[in-house]
């Protein structure tokens, strides 16, 4: 089938017969429908997306940048990752994320330290900051 067959402005592709169908029939009208549930069903995964990634964002700085905390205290914080997220978020990406959070907040040259693969050490100036585990899909964030 050619799929890249062009058709008149008031017409629209039929992708199972491979013919142009005017907009406004039956068929024309159920297929931009479709497109446009289509349209509305990635923008709402989209804003889903970018809405996790801005709580994710915000889990991160309380953690790494929690004032209350002293430099010398240890401590060990939760990340849980919703189904939708962890598709796209292992303990890689979490790792270059806060890498490059840090590199920012202390203009300074970060390093990641692959251990295994479910744990991390990021370093921040050759010295050990922060230390990552994985375990299914929480994520432990340690500040050393």
């Amino acid at each position: 089938m050619n799929t890249n067959k062009k058709c008149p402005s008031n017409k629209i592709i039929n992708p199972l017969t491979n013919r142009c169908v005017t907009k406004t029939g039956k068929i024309g009208l159920k297929l931009l429908n479709e497109m446009q549930m289509n349209k509305k069903q990635i923008n709402e995964m989209n804003k889903m997306q970018m809405n996790e990634m801005s709580k994710i964002q915000m889990q991160l700085n309380k953690i790494l940048f929690d004032t209350k905390k002293k430099d010398h205290e240890m401590h060990m914080n939760e990340m849980y990752m919703n189904e939708m997220y962890m598709n796209e978020m292992n303990i890689n990406c979490l790792a270059l994320k806060i890498s490059s959070i840090l590199s920012k907040k202390f203009n300074a040259l970060t390093n990641i330290n692959n251990h295994m693969d479910n744990h991390i050490i990021i370093y921040v100036n050759n010295k050990p900051y922060v230390e990552i585990l994985q375990k299914k899909m929480i994520f432990y964030l340690k500040i050393i």
